[in-house]
């Protein structure tokens, strides 16, 4: 079966002997999310809902946006949560320039990227 969305928010939680949640940190995450992008019937996915991931300035995510761009054919949608919106979003209303040097390395050509905060979405268009 061939999903159009894809939320990633419970990727990496894990549970304890004692039953407690336990969330896995930042580049174990992101490595668990990019496995999880390899399965074919995520190759056509349009809406890849990254709430709740936090993404670092590093290396590891562009790595982690080239692997998006290649497993995700079909993306259209890249949604990112309030975790993120303090670093990848300037006050002026634009995304910084890191994160759209970031984007335009390894998704596709043409991306909507919605920057949701806590009582309102950021919309965004970015192109090669």
């Amino acid at each position: 079966q061939v999903y159009q969305c894809l939320e990633v928010s419970a990727v990496g939680v894990r549970y304890s002997g004692s039953g407690r949640r336990v969330l896995q940190c930042g580049i174990e995450r992101m490595r668990e999310v990019a496995l999880l992008l390899e399965q074919r019937r995520f190759s056509r996915v349009l809406e890849l809902d990254l709430r709740g991931l936090y993404l670092p300035e590093s290396p590891m995510l562009v790595s982690l946006l080239r692997h998006v761009g290649t497993c995700c054919t079909a993306l259209e949608t890249l949604r990112l949560g309030e975790e993120n919106r303090a670093h990848i979003h300037k006050t002026s209303g634009k995304l910084r320039t890191w994160f759209q040097r970031a984007l335009r390395r390894g998704c596709p050509s043409s991306l909507r990227v919605e920057v949701h905060g806590r009582d309102h979405v950021f919309t965004y268009l970015v192109s090669s």
